[in-house]
């Protein structure tokens, strides 16, 4: 039995967790496919993000037809709003049309795609099929400055310590549509943007809900295959960005845009392009640092899943947060053990994800919270004035809570959990003596450079 149940740490009062947590989707918990359930847990969680890449490169992906817009940003950059209009089902052809993007009784969902990618990314293009399907959600994917094809109208590239690109494209989706309400997912590098945006603006923060998914919460923390990521496909991606955007970056005489081009690892790269634009890093460290979203996780109110897989080989789940003293009162902290990066390929059909029915669950149960709070006030009941006052009390409460900072094992039908204290954070460390299969380790040498590629989008 290859069920494994997920793992919760949140605050006793979180209604949304207490609406969506007898989900099938999270009482069953996540089943991973059998060829990414033996090895040390870094080699299993590098060879599932591979191979979930792999096979969704081959597989077609859902035909998504986008409007887009381009907001012009205060500092003069430029990000892409894409709006989808429609799409169609690889398998049964079946289109689906979003509800009318001026109908403001739909609410909206605001993507944010990961490091280089874009509304094309994978990833996104199964998050919107799944929200389209739905026909309750308009969906709308930010893409970041220099990124599919949005032009970098400044020197300066995005980063992951500038949330305030999104908070701009953001309020002008509130000025638009003011009485929407609006929901934020965002994966790996803009999940880490997303989680600093929403702790950053604190009680102001105007979103509905949010997940974010495999984010780095503390850039300070890094698996032991991050190396080899960080080389072999991230840089990569960050030299072949800049290429692209050549012409803009050498208009700023600050950075060293040979170096950054010829950078061997990520950490390179930052230091040439990054920091040394910014008078305010005076080290890389003081920009990972400005970049980690622990620092502002006690100020998230909304309702906030933060999903991360503890076989994570690019953003460590090291840094999650693991203490809700630390915790703002809308933030719950999902793990589970395997899952890779972004991947959560299923036990039955590796092409698709586990992780886009946990976000549509997540999302349709802060909407039904939405819901109900609006219809028990117009009954003239109390219920949402108790909600309210739960959750401004929660940011006290939260000192009280130290002792308790074991996460919740949500037991899946397929057996119940005898030993919950086996799922803490101390025994999922990897397992390096462990010998590893040679076919697999093969198999991922082979495919480096096709990931390689696909890694580049």
């Amino acid at each position: 039995d290859l069920h494994e149940p997920v793992r919760v740490l949140y605050h006793e009062h979180d209604l949304v967790w207490a609406t969506c947590r007898y989900a099938d989707v999270f009482q069953k918990g996540y089943r991973p496919p059998w060829w990414v359930s033996f090895g040390s847990l870094f080699f299993s969680g590098t060879w599932h993000t591979l191979a979930h890449n792999i096979i969704r490169e081959f597989c077609k992906q859902p035909e998504v037809k986008y409007e887009r817009e381009f907001v012009r940003l205060k500092d003069g950059g430029t990000v892409g709003l894409d709006w989808a209009v429609s799409s169609r089902c690889p398998s049964s052809k079946e289109l689906l049309l979003s509800p009318d993007i001026s109908d403001d009784s739909y609410p909206i969902v605001f993507l944010h795609h990961g490091l280089c990618g874009s509304s094309r990314s994978h990833y996104v293009l199964s998050a919107v099929n799944y929200f389209l399907k739905t026909q309750k959600y308009r969906v709308v994917v930010m893409v970041a400055r220099g990124c599919g094809e949005v032009p970098l109208t400044t020197s300066e590239g995005f980063n992951a310590a500038r949330a305030d690109d999104i908070r701009q494209a953001l309020n002008l989706v509130f000025e638009r549509h003011p009485t929407s309400h609006v929901f934020g997912v965002g994966w790996s590098l803009g999940a880490g943007l997303m989680a600093n945006y929403i702790g950053e603006e604190g009680n102001n923060c105007r979103l509905s809900g949010a997940c974010v998914i495999s984010p780095c919460w503390d850039f300070m923390a890094r698996s032991p295959w991050f190396p080899i990521w960080s080389k072999m496909f991230l840089g990569k991606s960050l030299v072949d960005y800049t290429k692209v955007n050549k012409e803009a970056f050498m208009a700023c005489d600050k950075i060293d845009l040979d170096k950054g081009l010829a950078a061997a690892h990520v950490a390179e790269y930052d230091h040439h392009i990054i920091v040394q634009r910014h008078d305010k890093y005076e080290t890389i460290d003081d920009y990972y640092r400005d970049a980690s979203p622990l620092k502002v996780a006690r100020n998230i109110t909304i309702p906030t899943l933060s999903i991360n897989s503890d076989d994570d080989p690019v953003c460590s789940v090291d840094g999650c947060p693991t203490d809700k003293a630390i915790m703002g009162p809308g933030l719950t902290v999902l793990r589970t053990k395997r899952g890779g990066h972004t991947s959560w390929a299923k036990h039955d059909s590796a092409h698709t994800s586990w992780m886009d029915e946990a976000i549509l669950t997540w999302i349709n149960a802060c909407n039904d919270n939405l819901i109900r709070l609006h219809n028990s006030s117009r009954n003239n009941f109390e219920n949402s004035s108790v909600s309210t006052s739960a959750s401004s009390g929660s940011a006290s409460e939260a000192g009280e809570e130290n002792e308790n900072k074991k996460f919740e094992v949500i037991p899946n039908r397929r057996g119940s959990v005898d030993d919950p204290t086996s799922y803490r954070d101390d025994s999922l460390q990897p397992d390096v003596e462990k010998s590893t299969p040679l076919f697999p380790l093969v198999s991922a040498a082979a495919a480096a450079y096709l990931s390689y590629r696909i890694f580049r989008r």
